[in-house]
Order: C-alpha cells, then structure tokens, then sequence
C-alpha cells in the first residue's frame, strides 16, 4: 500500500510540475565531449531567460581531453515525495554539534529513516521545544563534546533543561531513547556531553533502546558509528514489534558501550603534484610568507595511491564489503532572476532571521543575532624572525539594532567570528560547475513525509546569490566526510572516477582514504580537479557540504577601560601549516615509500583578518619586506561577530586568593585580559572605600569553601598572590605582549612571571610545565593551603601536560598518594578552582 501511494504522489507531483509556470530545463550533454553532465534545475525564469542561460553554459571553457575510459549516464536521484497532512512523526532525531560531524552523522539517519517506515523530526538540542520533544515517544540523540567536556552551542540549553532538578522523577516516563555520543579520548572528558544526556534521561524515567554508545574521533569515527548504525535499526524494529504487540521494552542487561577500537596502521603518504588552478606556484612554499589566503598547491592523484587502479580491481574490493547507500538529498534549489548582490566581504549573516527562533535576549548576541566590529587597530605581537606570525587587533563592536545595546562580556569570554571562504576559491569553483556568480538562489531543506521547508542556512538571507551562498555558507576546505564523497560519486560520467569515490568511502578504502584525504586534506576544488568527470548540482554540493563554522578567540581586555564594553581585543596566530606528504603506494597491505614533498594548508578566518589589517601592518615593526599583501581593504569593513560567554573560565568572587595562570604561545591572551581588568580594581580600591565585592561583575560563580566574602569587615582587602606561566621559541622573536608584562613585573602585580624556550640557542629545550615543576613547593602550597585557583589555556597536549605535573607537584610537595591527588585536582575543578580553555 505504501508503494502505490509513492507512485502516486510521484505522479501527482510531475503532473503538477509540468503544468505550473516553473519549468524543468534539462541539458544532455554527451561524457566523452568533457562538458557538463545530464542535469535538472528548477528554474524560475521565462523562456528567454533560460536560452541565455543555455548560450552562457555553451560558451564555458572546456577542460582538457582525457584518455577514453568507460562512460556511464548520471540519473539525478528521485526528489522525496512530500507527505500530505499534519501526522506526528514517529521518531525525533536531535543532534548536539561543534564540528559538524553530530549533525552529518544524525542527518543521514533522518534520511533514512522512511527507508525503515518511519517519519522522523530532525533538529538541533537546544530547539526541543519547537520540535515537540515531550510529544515524541522514540528518540535518538547524538550529541558531541567540545572543549574539556562542554556542551556544543547548540545543545547546551537541552543540557541545563534536563539536569533541572525540579522535574519529576518519572518526567519522561514512556520515552525510549538511544544516544550516540562523540568525542576524543585526548580530553580528559572523553564523550561527556552524551553521557550526561544518557544519565539524565535515564534518571527523569526514559528506557534505553540501546546501551550508551561511545565513538572516538582519536581512532575514527566510522569503525564504531558504522556498526552502530545497523545495530540501532535492528534495535528499532524490534521495539515497533514490541509495541504493535502492546508489549512493554524492557532493557536488557547493561553492557559496555559500543567501542570498537581502531586497528594500527602505518602513516601513508603521497608524492607528485597536480597543481591547482589558484596559484602558478609549485611548491606553495614561497608564498607562505604572503598576506592572505594561499591555496595549497600540492596535492597528489589517486593512481599515485593505488598502483592498481583497474575497474575490476576496485569493483572486487567494493564487493567484499557492504555498499553504503547513496545519500539522498533533501535540498532544493530554486534558481531566480539574475541580480547584482553584495559581493564585498563585509557582508555576512544578516541581523535578524523571521524564521528562525531563538532565545537570544536583547543586548545579546549569537551566531544568528551576530553584531557590527570595526578593525580600529592591528600590529604584530612576534618579529620579522620568527617562523609564525601573532596578531593583536582591536575591534570595535556596535549593535546593528539601533535600540539595542553592545552585549556585555568578561574577561575569559570568547569572541566569534564570522568570517568567509577565500574569494579565490569561491571563484574556481563557481567556474568549474558552470555556475553563474550572480544568480539569485533561494536554498530550502525538505522535510520527509511533510509538505514544509525550511531555510538550508538559517544564518543567511532567504534569498542570495550563487556567490553569497559558497562564500558564507559552507566549508569549502574542511576535510571531506566519506558521505560528501560517496554522493560526488554518484555524479561522475567516467566510470573510472566513480568506482574511485565509491572506494573512498567505503570501509573497503580505509586506508585510502587515510593517505589520500585524512593527510592530503583536499578542498572541495581540488576534489573535482582530482576526478574531471565529476560534476555535482548545486543543491547536493550545498546539503552535503558542512555548514561554515565561526573562528573563537579569547578575549585579550577588561570592560573596566576606558572603552568599556564597546571594544575588544584579540590574537591570533595566521596558520600556515606545511603537510609533509612522502610518496606512498598501497599495494596488498604494504608500503612502499619514495620522495617527499611539502603542502602548504592556509587557515581561513586568521588569512583573511590578516588581510583586513593589512593598512596597519604594513607599518608594523613585524613586517617583514618578503609579506607581501594579497587584497586590500577598506578600513571600514563590517566583520559579523559574537560573544560566547564562558561558564567556568572567569575570575573568582575571593580575589584574596592565589590566583596561577598558565598559558604558552596565544593562550596568554585571556591573561592578558585578567590582569588589565584586576589593574583597574585595584586603582578603584586605592581611589574609593567602597566595597571590593559590589562589583557589577560579581555573583557569577558559586564561592568556594574559604572565600572571605564578608562585606563588614572594616580591615581593606587584600588581593592574592598572581603567577603566570608563558612558554615562546625565543624571547628576540615570539615572546607575546612582552611589555605590557613587564611592566605588570615592575609594578608589582605579578608576584611571579616565568616565560619557557623552548628553541632558544645553546638552552636546553623547555615548556611551560617544566616551569610549574621548578616552582612546584609554592604551588602545591597555594593549592592546598590557601585555596589557590589555576587557570590553563592553550593546546590540548599542553593542557595534559601541565595536569600530569600538577599531578606529580602535589604527590612531591603536598605528600599525597596518586589516587588523592587526582581527587583533590578533579574536586578543584568541580568547584571552579581549576579551569582549562583548551583546544587540538
């Protein structure tokens, strides 16, 4: 019955299509020519707007000839039926994200779950309300971790709604709910955010369909997520049997999570380059000195990977092993009149989305309720000698609602930046797919089984052009998921180059997709260079695509100067990350390894802020004659930015306390920002006798036992002991805000300042932790003693390094067995006296 209502809705639905004003305009080109696929677009246009278009695409440069290999004809995969009436559906599919891999990975089993016979509801946590979550009685989460054990942004309300310990102890009683939680066994919290989401479910009277199950990003995702997923429909049909029987879900036996542990293997490598249309270079090398945005010109072709690289060969290996689906696409692109947009990169998310809810209050600010910043100064925190670059920038914020105020931030607080892809790139790719720049698109996300849109990007405007949505929309450079890949699949006219995806994105490719994406990390440009054939519609491109994610950079200032909460300031390292990729051919599991070369991966955000510090420097004593500017910019430019408030990384209530910072490389800027902000208390203390504790900043973290808060006593306040741990290459060269810390040295602030080389001439090699180590008989006093706080901020690897000194300074110096230690170190952190802004 379900198969003849698809096939007439199927028909109801062409039927409608051939008779309303938007027509189909389809081109039929033939694969061996080298031009443009079999394709259907829905345009919007009139009978002379679609031959221009059709002369347009005739006139598109046509790539070089290829050797003749086997031609397959591409069918564009069958749009879903939508679903007539207002049924509720049977399953909600929610999905916690940082990264984009929660949302990819809880997307795809939206998809398919009316391949299964069910309706489902997709949304992120923290819209639970909108999405009827107490309504729905199956549930499945998957919920990543981000930071040391945080809640992504879009999850952490879900988070804090569950913990209430207000509800009812039988709340969600009748529930069933499964969770797939992702994380990185690198942080100490390992998958923390999915385990609270399983207690807490569990605890309010939920049943478990499946026991919590646990995917490491250290080792792959996929070894566990694949598995996984055939285990939840299994788990699924068994529950619908259960209930169509009227028979209660009784979990089973609490097992182990799902944890499937990664085989080791061998790093892979590649040589010989296939040059990028972005750049003459040949190497990228000289270029990584350069202001701005370079694309990586080295990236290295399939047959240099898998000697074998015959059809049958492949085809024998994709039989060996299950064949994943292909990804349905549930984007529609409508195309509209062509129209001029705003193409200049001070364009962004725009102020305010109708469509989209949201809980942001006035004088706040989010991702979808972004403000104004204006660069009003730029100079480089490092000298011409060193081998990375630091920029210190100060932004102007103003609200873009004129009745609305700055939002209001602290000190440890975040600031997010939305920034665009590289214009280069946009370019390429827009002339590789025969795409016209300015032509007005609008972007929906279909429902399965409703008749409802909603906006693919809810951050931009509903309307916008083909060059607004690559520029501000998606990730052209992240590394290429395997469902991003299996879909390009599905558009190649060669044989040849599909087999190829469809072996990367298999379990059968692991180790192809190891050394050919993991260490090459190939643009969405390189990609379609790498396979010719290929030649995705926009509306794919775009759905499976991750969504472009905002930069955070700590807060480097206090809201107590002279500028109050109006301006900000940042740094932050311009990446430059040269990739040594040795030749390596996989050949029946071994490895065969030649020359080398380098790959040059330019970070976005910090190339083009760069960029648009380009007027200030210029004349920057760390200017060196060789950084060349790429673009220029006006100094008015509009950057779209946030706050993100932190939860844990603020300043105590009791600053009577020690206070122990620790932060090498560009995690000293938060510091830099607590002791402007302690300067400025302590000048209001001389200058007033009111009290230290009527700050308007206070009351924002529960006190800890020992805090002196007692607002009679007629004795003045005194502050605590204040210790900062740095680390640098050389203090000639990369030493950060090197005079403003000398002369909080001088004035007697910082009791204690210790800067760590680590690359300094004729010096042994050190880091930040082995300073701690040398001063580790007054930091296990001020720790245990005197309810001391430390603060770390910087690379994950440090962050665990300086714990496993800490760990070692208290079992030395305060006599504590190892299993105390940890105890005491994980209560500090509970009660705020331990706190890390860490990230990879």
């Amino acid at each position: 019955v379900q198969d003849q209502n698809r096939i007439a809705n199927d028909n109801n639905n062409s039927n409608d299509q051939n008779m309303g004003t938007n027509r189909e305009t389809t081109k039929a080109i033939s694969p061996d020519t080298g031009k443009n696929k079999e394709q259907t677009v829905k345009m919007a246009t009139d009978e002379s707007e679609a031959s221009s278009i059709k002369d347009m695409n005739n006139k598109m440069e046509e790539p070089e000839s290829r050797k003749e290999t086997t031609s397959i004809t591409i069918e564009r995969p069958e749009v879903v039926p939508e679903f007539e009436g207002d049924k509720k559906s049977e399953i909600l599919i929610m999905y916690g994200s940082a990264t984009g891999n929660a949302e990819s990975i809880s997307k795809e089993m939206h998809e398919h779950a009316s391949e299964h016979g069910l309706t489902s509801t997709w949304g992120k946590l923290n819209d639970y309300k909108r999405l009827n979550f107490m309504d729905h009685n199956l549930i499945l989460i998957v919920a990543s971790t981000t930071g040391d054990g945080d809640a992504p942004e879009n999850a952490d309300r879900f988070v804090r709604y569950i913990k209430k310990r207000t509800h009812a102890d039988d709340l969600l009683r009748g529930k069933t709910f499964a969770v797939l939680a992702l994380g990185d066994t690198n942080y100490s919290r390992f998958c923390n955010t999915g385990n609270l989401i399983d207690k807490n479910l569990a605890k309010l009277g939920a049943i478990r369909l499946m026991d919590l199950t646990c995917a490491d990003e250290a080792t792959g995702l996929d070894d566990v997520v694949e598995p996984w997923k055939g285990a939840f429909w299994n788990e699924v049909r068994r529950y619908r049997r259960s209930q169509n029987n009227n028979v209660e879900v009784v979990p089973e036996v609490a097992s182990a999570p799902l944890r499937i542990k990664t085989p080791t293997r061998m790093v892979k490598r590649l040589d010989d380059a296939l040059e990028t249309a972005s750049t003459g270079s040949t190497t990228g090398l000289e270029d990584s000195d350069r202001i701005g945005w370079s694309s990586p010109s080295l990236v290295h072709s399939f047959d240099e990977v898998v000697p074998d690289t015959s059809l049958e060969s492949i085809q024998r290996r994709l039989e060996s092993v299950r064949p994943m689906r292909f990804p349905r696409c549930l984007a529609k692109v409508t195309f509209m009149g062509r129209g001029y947009g705003n193409h200049s990169l001070s364009r962004g998310s725009k102020d305010v989305f109708e469509q989209n809810e949201t809980d942001t209050d006035p004088g706040e600010s989010s991702l979808l309720h972004p403000i104004d910043a204006r660069i009003v100064s730029a100079d480089y925190l490092t000298t011409k000698h060193s081998e990375r670059r630091v920029i210190s920038t100060f932004l102007e914020l103003k609200n873009p609602q004129a009745d609305q105020s700055i939002p209001n931030w602290e000190p440890g607080d975040a600031l997010g930046i939305i920034c665009p892809n590289p214009s280069l790139l946009v370019e390429h790719i827009i002339r590789r797919l025969g795409l016209d720049r300015d032509r007005r698109i609008q972007v929906e996300r279909l429902a399965p089984g409703k008749p409802t849109t909603t906006p693919l990007f809810s951050q931009l405007d509903t309307i916008c052009t083909v060059w607004e949505v690559l520029t501000w929309g998606v990730d052209l450079v992240s590394l290429p998921r395997k469902q991003f890949l299996r879909m390009l699949a599905e558009f190649c006219s060669e044989e040849i180059d599909q087999m190829r995806l469809k072996l990367l994105a298999s379990p059968a490719g692991r180790d192809e997709y190891k050394v050919f994406i993991e260490d090459q990390q190939p643009n969405v440009l390189e990609l379609l260079q790498l396979f010719p054939s290929c030649d995705p519609p926009l509306d794919s491109l775009l759905y499976f695509l991750p969504n472009l994610a905002p930069r955070f950079y700590s807060i480097a200032n206090s809201p107590l100067g002279p500028y109050g909460y109006s301006r900000v300031r940042i740094a932050y390292t311009v990446v430059r990350n040269v990739i040594a990729t040795p030749k390596t051919c996989v050949t029946n599991g071994s490895n065969v390894n030649q020359s080398e070369s380098k790959r040059v991966l330019s970070g976005v955000c910090t190339s083009w802020m760069e960029s648009l510090c380009e007027q200030w420097l210029l004349n920057s004593p760390g200017m060196s004659p060789l950084r060349r500017p790429t673009m220029g910019f006006g100094k008015d430019t509009i950057i779209k930015v946030f706050i993100r408030p932190t939860t844990g990384f603020r300043l105590p209530a009791d600053l009577t306390h020690p206070i122990i910072m620790v932060g090498p490389g560009t995690g000293v800027a938060p510091f830099i920002g607590f002791l402007e902000h302690l300067r400025h208390l302590r000048m209001e203390e001389e200058s007033q006798t009111t009290e230290l504790y009527d700050g308007y900043w206070r009351g924002l973290m529960n006190p800890c036992e020992g805090d002196n808060l007692d607002e009679d006593s007629e004795s003045k306040p005194e502050f605590g002991s204040l210790c900062l741990y740095t680390g640098c290459q050389r203090p000639d060269h990369d030493m950060l805000f090197r005079t403003e810390i000398q002369d909080y040295v001088e004035n007697g602030m910082l009791e204690k300042f210790s800067c760590a080389f680590s690359r300094y001439p004729k010096e042994k090699r050190q880091y930040a932790q082995d300073k701690l180590r040398d001063d580790g008989e007054m930091i296990a006093n001020d720790l245990l003693k005197n309810n001391g706080y430390i603060f770390v901020c910087g690379r994950l690897h440090m962050a665990n390094d300086v714990k496993a000194t800490l760990l070692d300074i208290l079992q030395k110096y305060g006599k504590l067995g190892s299993a105390k230690a940890m105890q005491v170190l994980d209560d500090m952190m509970k009660r705020g006296r331990y706190a890390k802004d860490v990230w990879g």
